[in-house]
């Protein structure tokens, strides 16, 4: 999975420094007050006395300096008040107090305000959304499942650089990583999607400087070669908007789609390879906010401000993460794909999105009224409209409060013939479920097949291996269970291998599969290519 970098390492060391500060503050605060309770009876120091009756001169950087250094607790007391009150002394224990619980109010005050400054710049925002990201795709996953997530920092402007410097996509430092070091080579683990923490612009402006739309062009070469479907998120910008929000007013996004300046983007959604392309939408909530009450916060009141008139002080994160925590449960529940949408009554299935955080409208009662844990519903008729341009949309249920994936379309735009099968057929072959299953499926087949072409003399002994591996995940029932059908996706399923003329020792792989269909009416099979080698890593 790729995941953004900060721009510079600087922005990453004062991160990690920041932390450790804030760590050893923390320790000195907690043997301060430890001190404080020990040493208050033996000290032979009285408050009042220390208190001086002039007020502090000193610059605010040396008084912190030397009030630093002070071991006495009664001593630094003394200061802090000396130094706060000015020509207002307190007199007796009751005023020092209260003096004292006022300074402890204001600094409360201050840190809240900071610590809200850096918890909502746009910055800091991103980075806590992309762990919270990866913690819910590890939350999403079974234990004792087969399942891996590997993390791979890489930050947008760079892996669009590196696309761009390639004179081919299969010269570029992500084919190596991706295709080369694992899929072609004996031995390697192949990529059953690539999850990018990215949001997908139509074009560069002046606080987005890449050309993302030439770049997917590249990128789709690369996922097909891998047969590693890539998934990622749409910009409000990519339909005209400055936020998703704005959904929420009726529009129409077929026609605005059909604008000139759209002819670039519907130029990528022809190409072939883009099925291996699919962007979510819109963004989802990461975190609730701190409410300032709870043993966490038991020493320190913070209340995190969400009063922004566009909600921008939420945490959001990318679409991305749902859609992966769902094919992660169906790969954990049936060790498939396939069960990655629609909703079923009662079961945590197919495309219902669990694990995120619930948020309440403010109600007599918390959980009376729960808000989508997205940042704008879209309706029913609109994620028609979505999917039909490629788009997966997250919506609400109506037999649950919890959003859902309803349909898992890839960025392809299915090409229209006059035959209505040819027609079925490329609707199926531009669905990203199908997708998924299909390249798990390409996966094995090579990696079987290099494994054991050089131990058969004939190109027919190691397709009769293949086929029979494939028919371990057929069932021509029709009326099987869902369960049944996640664990058995194809209803047929052949494997051809020919010998590549002129080549000895390389084949080409044709392989036919018809799929279940779940939530369509659709009877369609589709072949696929790829080449086998024991002597290369193609």
């Amino acid at each position: 999975m790729i995941e953004p970098s900060l721009d510079d390492m600087d922005c990453r060391e004062q991160v990690g420094l920041m932390r450790a500060e804030t760590s050893n503050e923390s320790d000195r605060s907690d043997l301060f007050l430890e001190e404080t309770a020990t040493a208050a009876e033996p000290s032979s120091h009285s408050l009042f006395d220390l208190i001086s009756t002039k007020p502090q001169t000193s610059e605010p950087d040396e008084f912190l300096d030397r009030w630093l250094k002070e071991k006495d607790p009664i001593k630094a007391l003394a200061a802090w008040i000396d130094r706060s009150a000015g020509h207002s002394l307190p007199n007796t224990a009751r005023q020092a107090l209260r003096r004292i619980n006022r300074e402890i109010g204001q600094i409360d005050q201050l840190l809240n305000r900071q610590l809200n400054e850096v918890l909502h710049h746009p910055r800091f925002q991103k980075l806590e959304a992309s762990w919270r990201g990866v913690r819910h795709l590890i939350d999403c996953a079974d234990p004792d499942a087969n399942c891996k997530i590997r993390l791979l920092s890489l930050s947008w402007g760079a892996l669009v650089r590196d696309l761009d410097r390639a004179i081919e996509f299969d010269q570029s430092q992500l084919f190596k990583k991706i295709y080369s070091e694992e899929f072609g080579t004996s031995g390697g683990e192949p990529y059953s999607a690539i999850l990018g923490d990215y949001e997908i612009h139509l074009r560069p402006d002046k606080n987005h400087k890449t050309d993302d739309v030439n770049a997917l062009k590249s990128l789709t070469q690369v996922m097909a070669a891998a047969f590693a479907p890539f998934i990622a998120s749409a910009h409000p910008s990519l339909f005209g908007l400055d936020s998703f929000q704005e959904l929420e007013r009726p529009s129409d996004l077929t026609k605005l789609f059909n604008q000139p300046e759209y002819v670039t983007w519907n130029s990528l959604r022809d190409l072939p390879d883009s099925r291996f392309l699919a962007l979510a939408l819109p963004r989802i909530l990461m975190r609730k906010p701190y409410e300032g009450r709870g043993k966490e916060v038991a020493h320190f009141p913070f209340q995190e401000t969400t009063d922004s008139p566009d909600e921008a002080d939420y945490l959001w994160g990318n679409a991305a993460y749902a859609l992966g925590g769902v094919m992660i449960r169906s790969f954990c529940q049936n060790g498939w794909l396939a069960d990655i949408r629609g909703v079923r009554q009662d079961r945590d299935e197919g495309g219902l999105i669990t694990g995120l955080p619930e948020i309440s409208w403010k109600t007599d009662r918390e959980g009376i009224a729960v808000k989508p844990p997205v940042d704008v519903v879209i309706p029913e008729s609109m994620e028609a409209e979505f999917s039909n341009l490629g788009f997966t949309a997250l919506c609400p249920c109506n037999i649950t409060r919890l959003p859902a994936i309803h349909s898992t379309p890839s960025l392809q735009k299915p090409e229209q013939f006059d035959n209505e099968s040819a027609n079925t057929s490329a609707r199926l072959s531009s669905m990203m479920h199908y997708m998924l299953c299909v390249s798990r499926i390409a996966h094995y087949v090579k990696v079987l097949g290099r494994e054991k072409i050089g131990s058969y003399t004939e190109a027919a002994d190691c397709e009769e291996y293949l086929n029979d591996w494939l028919r371990r995940y057929v069932t021509q029932d029709d009326d099987a269970e869902a369960e049944i059908k996640a664990k058995y996706p194809l209803r047929e399923a052949e494997a051809t291998i020919r010998e590549k003329p002129g080549e000895p020792g390389n084949y080409y792989c044709t392989i036919h599969l018809q799929p279940h269909y779940q939530m369509d009416d659709m009877v369609s099979a589709v072949k696929l290519t790829t080449e086998i080698s024991s002597t290369s890593s193609r």
